[in-house]
């Protein structure tokens, strides 16, 4: 009984994986180099997971499939991982073939396993030993690259390279696939180890169920966060809201290129000329659904802090692409809250104080002018008129 479970488990993980790598097929052209490292980890992920239920449990006697050699090759995942990693903090366009040096060396042994293994039989055993040790030592080599890389992402600070939102969706994803891989990497190398001590089969597929649970986990993560399966693109399109697009408001904000005349604000710009869009959407998007203005004392440090974007690159926005200075814009949001407040009804059982102060006005005067200024009328004859076109 306990072996049918683990055969079922272990083919619906394999076969969970490919649905994966079929659904990362189709978004390829959003996500280009990030996808192609994800289909490559897991569809020799799902492969492996699969084969090890035909070779343990099922043992088909027809079964004329070299799986060394099927092993061997799935170790170009090991390099995947490190090269995802990478693609996740740079903007990549096209694949770069110095990459190809990283696959050297699984080729090279699925290739001696399909066409030298039944040739070389000279010192068979001691050679066979040796491939062994250089598949450990491939492993933790990679192991200890991965490692590297991560500190130095969560060193870098990369929220200055990409969006903030996507900056925070790559952070909590780093770390979850981080801990994942870590403990896939101790696995295989301990029962790598484990094989070579006890003279068994070079496989790695000791304790696989392991090894499909944590894969397991993974593809759900996945399909639960399609901004990491198709790409920014599809997370631009969520920041706008899709069904409730939130668009760029012209009236306030000109995305355009501008001209700067100092130094440090033309490198700003530099840097910024791809995400000035996107920061634009952050800041619209969380001031509609957080309503942070509402706290007068609320400053654009506080604004950084909440969109993860450098209060430096936030200054820059407001200064030459924000036709509001910064307290500006906060009142005009603060009367746009108190519009839809009103359309609410929240002046059936509130005053007009109330009001002013709910949306983080520090006196009602202040509210008064600055309601009258935006909408050309006093807050007692709009909600005047907003009852005469109700009627």
């Amino acid at each position: 009984m306990f072996t049918q479970i683990l055969i079922f488990f272990s083919l619906f993980v394999g076969i969970l994986g490919f649905f994966v790598v079929f659904l990362l097929f189709f978004s390829y052209k959003s996500n280009k180099i990030v996808n192609g490292y994800l289909a490559v980890i897991f569809f020799m992920a799902s492969l492996r997971s699969i084969f090890s239920v035909i070779e343990n449990y099922i043992l088909l006697p027809f079964l004329t499939l070299n799986l060394s050699a099927l092993y061997s090759l799935s170790l170009i995942a090991a390099p995947c991982v490190y090269l995802y990693l990478i693609s996740l903090i740079k903007d990549i366009k096209v694949f770069q073939p110095k990459n190809l040096l990283h696959f050297i060396f699984p080729i090279v042994l699925f290739s001696y396993f399909v066409f030298l293994h039944h040739r070389i039989v000279l010192y068979h055993n001691i050679f066979e030993i040796g491939l062994e040790l250089c598949v450990i030592l491939y492993i933790a080599i990679y192991f200890f690259k991965i490692l590297k890389i991560y500190f130095k992402i969560l060193k870098k600070n990369n929220k200055e390279l990409i969006s903030p939102k996507h900056y925070q969706i790559i952070k909590n994803w780093l770390n979850f696939i981080f801990i994942i891989i870590i403990l896939m990497f101790i696995r295989l190398l301990i029962v790598l180890c484990f094989e070579v001590c006890a003279g068994k089969k070079f496989s790695g597929q000791t304790i696989s169920i392991t090894q499909s649970f944590l894969l397991l986990l993974v593809f759900l993560k996945i399909l639960m966060s399609p901004e990491i399966l198709f790409g920014y693109p599809k997370l631009i399109k969520q920041i706008a809201g899709l069904n409730n697009e939130i668009k760029i408001n012209d009236f306030i904000w000109e995305p355009t290129i501008v001209n700067i005349s100092s130094k440090q604000e033309f490198k700003l710009q530099t840097k910024l000329v791809n995400k000035t869009n996107s920061y634009i959407i952050a800041i619209e998007n969380f001031v509609a659904k957080e309503t942070p203005f509402r706290d007068s004392n609320y400053s654009i440090n506080d604004l950084s802090n909440s969109l993860n974007i450098p209060s430096s690159h936030l200054a820059y926005i407001f200064k030459y692409h924000c036709k509001l200075s910064f307290v500006e814009y906060k009142n005009y949001c603060k009367i746009n809250d108190s519009l839809h407040l009103i359309s609410n009804n929240f002046l059936a059982s509130k005053t007009f104080d109330a009001l002013a102060y709910k949306v983080g006005f520090k006196s009602y005067n202040s509210f008064f002018i600055y309601f009258k200024k935006q909408t050309n009328y006093s807050p007692k004859d709009y909600l005047s008129n907003q009852y005469k076109n109700l009627n």
